[in-house]
């Protein structure tokens, strides 16, 4: 049964972060990011999307404030991400995304966050935080204007393997401002995914197509709401 929704802990115009976990099989993992995510923010929240059949493991878990569970049917990571997003727009303005085999190392990075997608033109853009895995975008955070102008925060046509990817070239084709460890720093154990054979093929043909037919007429959308932001009217509307 699906968890009360949280409450906002401050007014919407000042706007808390909202970070999403889709976790599945890791209760001991998702723990250590619950515990490292309280230990390191000062406003944030935490919604965790757990399946059903999950839901025992999860919901004996002692977890810290400011950590929530959602629970309900198995529909993959990017589609439960959406769903969290989609359904908690109401009492946030900023979104990022951890896997539950990650940890948050910086304290305060949550406000350092709210004040750089502030400070964004429209607050239209991607923040990425820092972190030890190569040097890609793994830690997209974006605003509720964001996620309006786009229709969805990862891409919904696809399982899992390269909604980042694709926050990554949407970012560099518009505005993207990469985190100092200093600021804003994750460690991602980069365990494996599981269900891999089932999905990685669908995932680079949906990858394929978006890059054909839906990439360009998306970064034209966002150049343009940027534009309209930098020239003093009000960006997107949130419902």
């Amino acid at each position: 049964m699906p968890v009360q929704k949280p409450e906002p802990l401050y007014d919407e115009d000042q706007g808390p972060v909202l970070i999403v976990c889709a976790t599945r099989d890791r209760p001991g993992d998702f723990l250590r990011l619950a515990r490292s995510f309280h230990d390191t923010s000062i406003h944030a929240h935490l919604m965790a999307y757990v399946d059903d059949d999950q839901s025992a493991a999860y919901q004996a878990l002692e977890l810290p404030p400011r950590v929530r569970l959602h629970v309900g049917k198995r529909v993959g990571p990017i589609q439960a991400i959406n769903w969290i997003v989609h359904s908690y727009r109401s009492g946030y303005r900023i979104y990022g995304v951890a896997p539950d085999d990650a940890t948050f190392l910086t304290p305060g990075w949550d406000d350092w966050l709210r004040d750089t997608i502030d400070g964004l033109p429209g607050r239209l853009g991607i923040v990425a935080a820092a972190h030890d895995c190569g040097e890609y975008v793994n830690f997209a955070c974006v605003s509720r204007e964001w996620v309006e102008v786009c229709g969805w925060y990862a891409y919904p046509h696809a399982y899992h393997f390269i909604w980042d990817t694709v926050l990554e070239m949407l970012g560099e084709a518009t505005r993207i401002v990469y985190a100092p460890a200093s600021k804003f720093m994750m460690h991602h154990d980069q365990k494996p995914t599981i269900n891999t054979e089932d999905h990685y093929t669908g995932d680079a043909h949906s990858f394929l197509m978006w890059c054909v037919g839906e990439r360009r007429a998306l970064v034209h959308k966002i150049r343009e709401a940027i534009e309209t932001a930098r020239h003093g009217s009000h960006a997107p509307s949130c419902p």
